[in-house]
């Protein structure tokens, strides 16, 4: 097993999306998540599975089913729990609904 840690999103205030990742060789993940303020909004895990090209990136991508948490404008630490995989891409996107502040969050994974 090999895992990897990686910091995804990196105080953003705004929605966004992640770099994508590299999951054709994962078999589970989860994402801790620190806000700060009062932001408030959802992060997600979603997926593609686009063919994977030398230089190709996906571009059709799709809610992973439960990996989603909700962000409630208090700041804290939030969390997505470990989550099955079987897709070639994954990557983490914040969408704001309100409030200030900012995000921060840590993809974390296992692979063979």
């Amino acid at each position: 097993m090999r895992p990897l840690n990686e910091p995804v999103l990196s105080a953003v205030a705004v929605s966004t999306n992640s770099i994508s990742l590299d999951s054709s060789f994962q078999m589970a993940c989860s994402v801790q998540v620190v806000a700060t303020g009062t932001i408030a909004g959802a992060v997600k895990i979603q997926y593609s599975n686009d063919e994977q090209k030398t230089f190709g990136l996906p571009t059709n991508w799709s809610d992973v089913p439960s990996a989603t948490v909700t962000l409630t404008g208090t700041a804290g630490v939030f969390s997505i729990p470990k989550t099955e995989l079987c897709y070639n891409f994954t990557r983490v996107v914040f969408t704001q609904s309100g409030g200030t502040g900012t995000v921060s969050a840590n993809y974390h994974s296992f692979a063979f």
